[in-house]
């Protein structure tokens, strides 16, 4: 019947798949991304002041890994000033995801001079608890490479191998600053 059209069509585009293999949403494809790697932006914190991100590694279909820095800033800074800070300054590293970029609410500053990836390495993840624990590999493209086994003291030492939400985040930073 005519009725079932626009839900054919709706299940039509839930069934595309990107050339990765992975199923993603039409519209993400058609949409302009507010982003890319090496683009800055700021991240308000829950209390008060700003900190400062960058998109160092993303896989198109809104996960983005970045890096993030103190102290708490009273306002945005300039984007010259964003250009002098380097990967090993950073008080958080994580993969997140992108709404808070979608929707403005993390405003970007601007695009990064002369990028070089290499200067912003991925890192090895580690999830588990006291007793066991796992270090994740991931690709450029944030796809999970390999994983393997190891001593549940190096919990502290890597990144944790999850995905925050931006509001999670911000939580996360407000603490750290």
């Amino acid at each position: 019947p005519e009725q079932d059209q626009p839900h054919q069509q709706a299940k039509q585009e839930t069934r595309d798949v990107s050339r990765s293999g992975k199923a993603f949403r039409s519209e993400r494809e058609r949409m302009k991304l507010p982003y890319r790697e090496g683009t800055w932006f700021t991240v308000p914190l829950r209390s008060r002041g700003f900190s400062l991100g960058v998109a160092a590694r993303l896989d198109g279909e809104g996960t983005v890994f970045g890096y993030f820095f103190g102290p708490a800033l009273p306002e945005p800074p300039g984007a010259p000033q964003v250009e002098t800070l380097r990967a090993e300054e950073a008080v958080h590293r994580c993969q997140f995801g992108d709404l808070g970029l979608i929707k403005g609410e993390w405003p970007v500053l601007c695009e990064s001079s002369g990028w070089d990836r290499s200067a912003w390495p991925l890192p090895w993840f580690v999830r588990g608890d006291e007793d066991m624990a796992w270090l994740a590999k991931y690709s450029d493209d944030l796809e999970l490479l390999s994983e393997e086994r190891c001593d549940s003291s190096l919990m502290g030492d890597y990144p944790r191998d999850s995905l925050s939400g931006s509001g999670a985040v911000e939580i996360v930073l407000t603490h750290l600053l």
